[in-house]
């Protein structure tokens, strides 16, 4: 650990010659607006430079903070980065940002799942967790981990995300057990003063998707009264190079915003969302050819989604400048699936049943309420949140051919969350950040007798504490740094599926971070360095992976290491022609995991995390002509990687390139992006491993070479 963390502070150290003058924080607006002034994006978007260093965020803080003055490291996507991506999914605009992985589940789906620094769950990244999924800062992930699989944020559409914020590392302080590695907050459109418009866009490719949105905002008064209306409506269908899936992805959505009055707003909305994909029974031998992810292993499916969010915010400012905000979310997922489980098809079949179809419906209620001290200096929360969740089967009988729906169990969860953060400024150039949470949480989940599983009911009651500390030290106007340590923990669910688990209740998993960073300018602000190093510890981690094997594969000392730096940085060489780079180094290993395999005991000691690259690097070059046409290649190296849970099986290392054209007049409202994806058409692995309940490892190539276009227009 010495040698690590020196190496990584003389990574920080040698960052700083370069600091100069951060940018000036500016009023978010779009491009186009009046007064708007131009905003620093990702190369290859109408903007001068790649990397914000002083963007506004909220993710870190529940309430807009310049993140020059926040010890995290965050990573910001706005609206038009995602649209000059020629991408329509989250996973999707996020493969190329520094210390992210993007598992390909390579199931019906054809979404991912995003795990951070290699955090990732021992039983892979198809129930991965770790990393949360935040809506306008209020959660939409699985309510109860394990009972169901985690919320897959590629289900969510893009329609009505003004911005993704990233933010890596433990956020267990504001966000609870949903941001044990880190959260992806999707910050959506909300109603605008000023007049009214109109957008609309329109995506397509060649495989062929295609589809497109409207969106509506008010202005400042509707019907004469003072009350903002935001509402559109978005569908994409997601057809893809697999030549025999079929899918798409629709949402409505709308925000109502009431000026009671100079110091209070209310505002009420929310969003239903429909998400399908699916694939035949059966393939051709013409479409395993034209689909060179299969490989020649058939992988039908039918998934489909309904996710409806209902939100009330209301927020006042007292006349000394405390703010109070009070939160309350609605959210309901119905997951409709395939079941291709074999153990449980075989279990099933053995009582006289052919289980066709698996459903689980979650339902979770969450109430949060903030108080803001002066200058945001200081701020208490809490967060009130209760979960329902069903888990059941369709079932054919073998007999009588007769569909019927079967309870496989259900389960409950009830938090109650108050935290305190504080941010005092020692100096003027000094600001530190202290912050503690308490989770008392009650859990319970109750099983059917089926399909060979024993009938139980277990319920507990635990707390956990999640603290944080950090400080930012601005050396100069020209030069900041900041050092973060955090806690975050990880309930296991209430599952027993093997005697020994019935007594054990639901564990708690650690992850402990260690991190440094620094966020700079320099020569005349043409050079820009954002860096961060860390070390992370993740403890008590709970092995149940292996059903089917003996009750004593149940783990609970597991632990690994996550040490890494991420470097970004963006140069620009001649006028109008930017250079950037994105570079992750990461060591995962375990040091520690034990459990049966086949009846034989086995100890992992030393073994790297499975589908996690060691180095990722992203550099591109953009051009900005002056006639509003601007060119982007960029490229994505992923180092190779072990396969496989046993380090036996390693994938190799790949590059890709994207390359994407975009035209937007001056201070016009509309514009086009054309673009390839993988120009190259390389045939590459993805970043994960499917499993079948005997642990053979079949991999997925990625997508090959894509054509797509998107237009939009504002009026």
């Amino acid at each position: 650990m010495p040698r690590f963390m020196t190496v990584c502070y003389c990574v920080v150290l040698l960052s700083l010659p370069a600091m100069s003058v951060y940018a000036e924080v500016q009023p978010h607006r779009d491009e186009g607006e009046e007064g708007a002034v131009p905003t620093e994006r990702i190369a290859g978007t109408p903007a001068d430079n790649p990397i914000v260093l002083s963007e506004v965020t909220v993710t870190a803080t529940r309430y807009e903070e310049a993140s020059t003055n926040l010890p995290y490291n965050l990573s910001t996507l706005s609206k038009a980065q995602v649209r000059d991506k020629n991408v329509t999914r989250i996973n999707q605009a996020l493969k190329d940002t520094v210390g992210i992985g993007i598992a390909e589940t390579g199931n019906v789906s054809d979404i991912a799942i995003v795990h951070m620094r290699g955090v990732n769950v021992p039983s892979g990244p198809l129930l991965n967790d770790t990393v949360g999924s935040l809506v306008d800062g209020l959660s939409i992930s699985k309510p109860i981990p394990g009972f169901s699989t985690s919320f897959e944020p590629g289900k969510y559409p893009m329609f009505n995300v003004e911005r993704v914020e990233v933010l890596k590392g433990p956020a267990a302080v504001l966000y609870g057990k949903d941001a044990f590695a880190g959260v992806i907050n999707l910050v959506t459109k909300q109603p605008q003063p000023g007049p009214g418009t109109l957008e609309t866009t329109f995506f397509a490719n060649q495989w062929p998707s295609y589809g497109g949105s409207v969106d509506v905002n008010s202005g400042d008064e509707l019907l004469g009264k003072p009350v903002n209306l935001n509402i559109g409506f978005g569908r994409h269908d997601l057809n893809t190079f697999r030549a025999h899936s079929q899918g798409m992805n629709e949402q409505v959505y709308g925000n109502l915003l009431f000026n009671l009055s100079s110091r209070t707003r209310l505002t009420i909305g929310g969003s239903y969302s429909h998400y399908r994909q699916e694939r035949p029974s059966t393939l051709t031998q013409q479409q395993l050819d034209q689909d060179r992810n299969q490989a020649g292993t058939p992988n039908p499916g039918f998934l489909e989604t309904y996710l409806t969010l209902v939100r009330i915010n209301l927020e006042h400012e007292f006349s000394n400048g405390v703010k109070i905000t009070n939160a309350f979310q609605y959210n309901n997922s119905n997951d409709s699936l395939d079941l291709n489980d074999l153990i449980v098809q075989t279990n099933s079949r053995r009582l006289g049943h052919d289980p066709s179809k698996r459903i689980i419906n979650d339902t979770r209620l969450t109430w949060s309420s903030l108080i803001l001290g002066r200058e945001n200096q200081l701020q208490a929360g809490l967060w009130v949140d209760h979960s329902s969740a069903n888990f059941l089967f369709k079932i054919r009988s073998l007999a009588t051919s007769v569909e019927t729906i079967r309870e496989l169990g259900d389960g409950r969860q009830t938090i109650f969350s108050p935290y305190v953060l504080n941010r005092l400024n020692l100096t003027d150039k000094i600001v530190l950040w202290t912050g503690l949470r308490w989770d008392h949480i009650h859990m319970e989940r109750n099983q059917s007798v089926n399909f060979g599983n024993p009938g139980y009911s277990l319920a507990t009651t635990f707390d956990a504490y999640s603290p944080h500390v950090g400080l930012v030290y601005h050396l100069a106007d020209d030069a900041s740094a900041y050092v973060n340590w955090s806690r975050a923990f990880r309930p296991i669910s209430l599952r027993a599926i093997t005697p020994t688990e019935l007594g054990i209740g639901a564990l708690q998993e650690h992850l402990t971070n260690y991190e440094v960073g620094v966020r700079a300018t320099g020569l005349n602000d043409r050079l820009k360095v954002r860096a961060a190093a860390f070390w992370m510890i993740y403890d008590n981690q709970v092995n149940s992976v292996f059903r089917g094997f003996d009750a004593s594969a149940l783990n609970r000392d597991g632990r690994s290491t996550h040490r890494g730096v991420e470097l970004e940085a963006s140069y620009e060489m001649f006028p109008r022609l930017i250079t950037a780079v994105g570079v992750t180094y990461l060591d995962a290993f375990v040091n520690h995991l034990s459990a049966v395999r086949r009846n034989t005991p086995f100890v992992l000691d030393g073994f790297r995390i499975h589908n996690v690259p060691r180095w990722s690097l992203y550099p591109s070059i953009s051009y900005k002509a002056e006639v509003g046409l601007i060119g982007t290649l960029s490229g994505r190296y992923i180092g190779d990687r072990v396969g496989d849970q046993w380090n036996t099986v390693r994938l190799p290392s790949v590059f890709l390139m994207d390359l994407s054209l975009t035209y937007q007049p001056a201070g016009k409202g509309y514009g086009v992006t054309a673009g390839i994806l993988n120009v190259a058409d390389v045939t590459y692995n993805s970043l994960a491993v499917r499993f079948d309940p005997f642990n053979a490892p079949t991999f997925d190539p990625g997508a090959p070479r894509t054509f797509a276009v998107s237009v939009w227009a504002r009026f």
